[in-house]
Order: structure tokens, then sequence, then C-alpha cells
């Protein structure tokens, strides 16, 4: 038996701890901490959750929002709808940690239990020695793809608004420089009058500087408006 342990960066010591106890338990287990350098993260990452028998979510406030724990989540519910014999035990390590929609309909382990480390592993060996009782699949695969829908909605939506800004932020940026330009060009204009070459050299090279950086970042963001 073979679980897969998913959870935040900040909750690793606990995701260590739950782990020593489950193996101690004869529980195998598996999660990013194995993963070496040089490895591909995602392929690494698929191939233990596909070899799991069972996938225990550590919820926090930590792992609130966190994409990495959302396209795990995503695909140990994708593997519970495909095996029914396929565990998904979310443990709240936090009072009032939310729950992604896509695992709340299962039962979790409360925040009051999840201080011993122990007891937990106790509780999720109890679930995996258990009979599973099939449910309606064609239900639960309809609720499933709903919640992923609603999932790839948001995500659209944060990378349209995080586009926006940085288009936003290189049109500020080319005026700035364009801006800066023009003040060297008029700096060197000056300086030609009142014949200081020095001061006319380097007004000519914040000018054409400026208008180069103000170019280049104007055409970057002409080429994000077009990809987008």
């Amino acid at each position: 038996m073979k679980v897969f342990v998913s959870y935040a960066r900040e909750d690793e010591p606990y995701a260590r701890k739950l782990s020593e106890a489950l193996r101690r338990r004869g529980i195998d287990t598996s999660s990013d901490m194995a993963i070496t350098a040089g490895a591909s993260w995602a392929t690494e990452l698929r191939r233990m959750m596909d070899e799991a028998d069972a996938f225990v979510l550590l919820a926090s406030k930590s792992s609130a929002g966190s994409a990495w724990i959302d396209r795990e989540v995503a695909a140990a519910t994708a593997r519970t709808l495909n095996d029914p014999n396929i565990r998904l035990i979310p443990v709240m390590l936090d009072r009032g940690a939310e729950l992604s929609p896509l695992v709340s309909r299962f039962q979790y382990i409360g925040a009051q239990i999840a201080r011993d480390p122990d007891r937990v592993a106790d509780l999720i060996q109890e679930s995996l020695t258990r009979v599973v009782s099939h449910p309606n699949v064609n239900l639960e695969r309809v609720t499933v793809e709903v919640e992923l829908a609603k999932l790839h909605l948001l995500a659209a939506q944060q990378a349209a608004a995080s586009a926006k800004s940085w288009r936003a932020l290189s049109r500020v940026t080319s005026i700035v420089g364009l801006v800066a330009g023009v003040v060297a060009t008029i700096l060197a204009a000056v300086s030609i009058t009142a014949g200081s070459e020095a001061q006319t050299a380097i007004a000519l090279v914040i000018s054409v500087a400026s208008t180069l950086t103000a170019t280049g970042l104007t055409i970057y963001s002409a080429r994000s408006r077009n990809d987008s």
C-alpha cells in the first residue's frame, strides 16, 4: 500500500512526521520530498501519483490557493473516479482551513486530532483497511467536471489579469523612456550651445539609450497584445 502526501511547503515538517508514522505502520509513502536533483518535477509527481493507492491532503491556510496543490488534488480526484478503491483523505491542520470543492465531499480528519501525527496515521491505516462502498460514479464525475471547469476558468482569468498588468507596466515604462529621451535631447542641445563637449557626449548617450529602451519596450508590449 502506497500513500501520496500532498502538502504546502510551509507544512513540510508535519508532512515528514506523518510520513514517518505511516512507514512505521508498514505503509509506504511518497511526496515531492523524494524528488532528486535534476529530475523533472512534473514527471516525477505524475509517476508517484499514478502509483499511489491513496492520497492524503494536508489542508492548511498555507495550502489554500496553491497552484501545485490544486493540480495534485485534481489528479487525485480523477483517480478516485476511475477506481473507487482509491482513497482521498483530507487532514485539516488549521481550524477554518478551506477545502477545495473537489475534496469537500470526502470525510476529513479534524484539526484537533491532526495535532498528533501518530493518531492521524492510525486513522489513515484504518481507512485503508476498510471495504469501499461503490458510490454513484456518474454523479460524482459530473460534480468533479463542474469543479474542474471552475478551476480552469479561474486560472484563465488570473493569467489574463497578469498579462494586462504587464502590458500596462510596459506602456508606462515606454512613456518614461521616451520622456527621458526628449529631456536628454534637450540637454544635448543646451550643452552644444554652451560649448561643453563632455556634457554633450553624455546627453547624447542618454538620449540614444533611452530611445532604444523605449522602442524595445513598445515593440514587446505590441507583441504581448498580439500573443494575448
